[in-house]
């Protein structure tokens, strides 16, 4: 039990010293391995109280719980809402210094491109990048350099948005929430319904403020992301033909968050460092 509760005590150290700046590698390492490891205690501990219940079936059988329910997943968060992990977050990436973004981004940009999801793909779905993002501006060009067709979003009403190709950034105009987004007449609205193909040469790129090891993520709360996606399984009877990845920074990177059944999850997640296949 001290041992438990030392764990605690310093997994609550490491959250509060990670509010206040970038945590070290060796910090986020030793987050890693401690949240691990009380995930396992309580996964432990309920095992052990469900194999000490039995249940009787009507016809006179028995079973204990813990071998109905041993395969499920108990998940420990260490934030009370999306909200909280949100706006935590979001004051986390905007410590950083923008001259790491900067490299970071110029990290993640090489990332994405060495894969051959990008190579191979003909349309590239992307977004442009405000405030402390991962810069997309130079990723959006090589991919134009590249040959790609490149669809940006335009918020089109407050719960939907719809993707144009562009042929360069210049046409972009600022939009919701001051992101740069194509103007809608100069550029070629995609519409799924009737361009369905496109997708399956696709790589679809989405931003988030925090992304988990399940590719769970959280955005900025308007579920834009959320209901194109629902759309685009629907259309493709609940499998996207596309791979979608995940791009944020390390620092964003948690290993579980908060996720509800709407929620869309992503293939990947690509950071500074390399690219997650997720679970």
């Amino acid at each position: 039990m001290d041992d438990m509760n030392a764990c605690i005590k310093r997994i609550n150290e490491l959250y509060h010293l990670s509010q206040e700046r970038v945590l070290t590698p060796a910090e986020k390492e030793e987050q890693q391995f401690l949240r691990k490891k009380y995930v396992d205690a309580i996964k432990g501990n309920i095992r052990n109280q469900l194999n000490s219940i039995t249940v009787q079936n009507p016809d006179g059988s028995k079973y204990s719980l813990k071998e109905k329910h041993d395969e499920k997943m108990v998940k420990v968060v260490d934030f009370p809402s999306k909200s909280a992990l949100r706006q935590s977050m979001l004051k986390l990436r905007d410590t950083a210094l923008a001259t790491d973004r900067e490299n970071w981004s110029h990290k993640i940009k090489q990332n994405i491109t060495r894969i051959p999801e990008y190579e191979n793909a003909r349309a590239i779905f992307l977004y442009s990048s405000i405030g402390s993002e991962v810069d997309t501006d130079k990723l959006i060009d090589l991919a134009l350099e590249d040959g790609k067709e490149v669809y940006l979003p335009k918020v089109v009403s407050d719960r939907h948005m719809e993707f144009y190709r562009i042929q360069s950034r210049k046409g972009l105009v600022k939009g919701a929430m001051g992101i740069m987004e194509p103007d809608g007449t100069g550029e070629t609205l995609y519409e799924p319904e009737k361009n369905p193909e496109v997708l399956g040469d696709a790589l679809f790129l989405l931003p988030g403020i925090a992304f988990d090891e399940s590719g769970n993520r959280i955005g900025y709360g308007k579920a834009y992301y959320d209901r194109y996606l629902r759309r685009l399984r629907k259309l493709f009877r609940d499998k996207l033909p596309c791979y979608t990845i995940g791009i944020c920074f390390e620092l964003q990177k948690k290993p579980v968050i908060p996720a509800g059944e709407k929620d869309q999850k992503v293939d990947a997640i690509c950071t500074e460092e390399k690219i997650y296949a997720c679970n």
